[in-house]
C-alpha cells in the first residue's frame, strides 16, 4: 500500500498561454505552474516499511501543440539555484507521468548519499522542471524538510488463542501446553527484537502486569508456551478456586535496544482450573434415579481416561431433565448445562439438561474440557452368524422403554460364526469380547457363536458392568 504524501504541485492555468516563436517550428507554449502547498512540508521516511512508496504528484502542464511534456523533480540546498541540484529524479513512466514514486528505502539511500546519518534531517528547496523539448518551465521553489530513517519496530498483531477463547486446564495432562502466538516483528534497521508476554486479571493494569514471561528461546521467538500445570498453579496463587475460571487479558511487548512497542491489541482468554472429579452420578426426574441425590446412578470412567465418564440410561422428556453430581448424596457442586450453550457444562448459574424425545441415551461427560454429549442409541447384532452376515442392515435389538432397564434383547436363529454389537447402524460405537468371558469391550474381538436359536442380551448396567449373554 502506498503512503501518499499530499505534496501537490498545482498548475495555474492562465487565461492566455505564454507563447514563444521558434524558427521553423511555429508557435509553441508551455503553461506556467507553481508549487503548492507553501514552504514547510515535511517527509519522515519509515524504516519498517522500506518497500512502501512515497508518492509526490501534480497536475499536467499542457503543451500548446499537445506535445509530450517531461518532468524532473529537483532538490537543492536552500540557497541553491538548481543549476547543480543535490538530487534529481525523473517522474514515473520515463519522466512523462505527473508523479514521482520512490520507496522509503530508495529515498533513504538518496539522503544517505548526501552524507546524512541515521535520523538526520535536512531542510532543502524543491521544484519541478517541465519541458516539452522546445520550452522549459520551472516552478518557483518551496522548502521542505526530509528526515532519514530512524529505528522502529514493525506492528504486532496477536494470533492465537483468538480473542475471547476458553481454555480448560486438563488435570490428566498437566504438561500439555497452551501456545500464545503473534506476528513476528522486526527492527527497521535490522536490530534484534525480543518479546515479553504480559497478562492481567480483570482488575489489573498493564502498567503493572500480573503475569510476565519472556517468549520462548530467551524472548527471541514470536510465541510463548505455558504448561497447564503452570497456569493451574498461577490461578491458584491468585485465589481462583479449584474448577473455577478466571479471565485474563494478554498482550505482547516487543523491544529492540531502547525501543519498545506494544501489540496492536490485547486478547482475552478464560482459563478454568483443574476439575478434580474422580466420580460422577446422574440424577433427575427424567432418569431412573429421580431427583433423589442418594439414589443417583453412577457413571463409569471410560477406559484409558481419568477425566471422561459415560453412562447409558433411558431418559424421558417428562421429569424436567437431569444434572450431574460429583458426590453421591449431596447437591453441593452439582453440574448442569451452561445457559444457552448446548454441550457445555457449568457449576454456577446452570440449568437442567433435557432431551427432545424419550429414548435410550449414551451420556459422555468430559471433566477436563468442560463438555458433555447426549446421544440417542439403538443397538443391533451383526456378524457372520446373524441373518444378514456382516452386511447391512444389521439385526436390531429391542429395549423395554422403561427407565432403569439397561438391557437390549433379541431372540433369533444364529448359525456357526461370529457376531458383535454395534450402535446406530455404524461402527463408531461397537462392542466385542476380547476374553470370551461374557464381559464386553469397546471395539473388542468378534464373539464366536455355535448355530442355534438364542435370546441375545446386551446389558449396559453402570453398576454391575457391561455384559452380554446368549441363551
Amino acid at each position: 500500500m502506498k503512503n501518499i504524501y499530499l505534496i501537490l504541485i498545482a498548475i495555474f492555468i492562465a487565461f492566455s498561454c505564454e507563447q514563444e516563436e521558434f524558427e521553423g517550428s511555429g508557435l509553441e507554449s508551455l503553461r506556467d505552474f507553481e508549487l503548492n502547498p507553501v514552504s514547510g512540508a515535511r517527509i519522515e521516511l519509515n524504516s519498517v516499511a522500506p518497500d512502501e512508496e512515497v508518492v509526490i504528484s501534480w497536475n499536467e502542464a499542457r503543451s500548446g501543440f499537445n506535445s509530450t511534456v517531461n518532468y524532473t523533480w529537483l532538490i537543492d540546498e536552500v540557497d541553491g539555484d538548481f543549476s547543480s541540484p543535490l538530487l534529481s529524479f525523473p517522474s514515473d513512466n520515463d519522466g512523462t507521468a505527473t508523479q514521482i514514486s520512490l520507496t522509503n528505502k530508495e529515498f533513504d539511500q538518496a539522503l544517505e548519499a548526501l552524507g546524512l546519518n541515521i535520523g538526520d534531517e535536512i531542510e532543502v528547496k524543491w521544484t519541478v522542471l517541465a519541458t516539452n523539448g522546445d520550452l522549459t518551465k520551472m516552478a518557483d521553489a518551496n522548502t521542505i524538510t526530509l528526515k532519514r530513517y530512524v529505528d522502529a519496530i514493525s506492528p504486532i498483531d496477536l494470533l492465537t488463542p483468538t480473542d475471547e477463547s476458553i481454555q480448560n486446564l486438563d488435570i490428566a495432562n498437566p504438561l500439555s501446553e497452551v501456545k500464545f502466538e503473534w506476528d513476528s516483528a522486526f527492527s527497521g534497521l535490522g536490530n534484534n527484537v525480543v518479546y515479553t508476554w504480559q497478562a492481567i486479571l480483570s482488575s489489573g493494569d498493564f502498567s503493572n502486569p500480573d503475569l510476565e514471561f519472556s517468549s520462548n528461546i530467551d524472548g527471541g521467538e514470536n510465541y510463548l508456551t505455558l504448561t497447564h500445570q503452570l497456569l493451574e498453579d498461577t490461578l491458584a496463587y491468585f485465589g481462583i478456586e479449584e474448577g473455577k475460571s478466571a479471565t485474563i487479558q494478554w498482550r505482547v511487548l516487543a523491544q529492540s535496544g531502547n525501543l519498545s512497542l506494544e501489540s496492536t491489541q490485547d486478547f482475552s482468554l478464560t482459563i478454568r482450573r483443574f476439575v478434580n472429579i474422580t466420580e460422577l452420578y446422574l440424577v433427575g426426574g427424567s432418569t431412573s434415579a429421580g431427583w433423589n441425590e442418594f439414589t443417583a446412578v453412577p457413571f463409569r470412567l471410560i477406559l484409558g481416561s481419568s477425566t471422561e465418564f459415560e453412562i447409558y440410561e433411558y431418559i424421558t422428556v417428562d421429569g424436567d431433565g437431569f444434572k450431574f453430581l460429583p458426590t453421591l448424596g449431596t447437591y453441593e457442586g452439582d453440574i448442569g448445562k451452561k445457559v444457552g450453550e448446548e454441550g457445555i457444562w457449568a457449576e454456577e448459574g446452570e440449568e437442567n439438561v433435557t432431551v427432545t424425545s424419550d429414548g435410550f441415551y449414551r451420556i459422555v461427560f468430559d471433566a477436563a474440557n468442560g463438555t458433555y454429549s447426549v446421544t440417542e442409541i439403538g443397538w443391533a447384532i451383526i456378524g457372520s452368524s446373524t441373518p444378514n452376515g456382516w452386511n447391512d442392515p444389521d439385526t436390531d435389538m429391542a429395549h423395554s422403554g422403561v427407565k432403569g432397564d439397561y438391557k437390549w434383547t433379541i431372540t433369533t436363529t444364529l448359525i456357526d460364526g461370529e457376531l458383535k454389537f454395534r450402535a446406530n447402524d455404524g461402527w463408531d460405537i461397537n462392542f466385542g469380547d476380547n476374553s470370551n468371558d461374557g464381559s464386553i469391550e469397546y471395539s473388542g474381538a468378534n464373539i464366536p457363536v455355535s448355530g442355534g436359536t438364542y435370546t441375545v442380551t446386551l446389558d449396559l448396567n453402570p453398576v454391575n458392568g457391561y455384559s452380554y449373554s446368549l441363551n
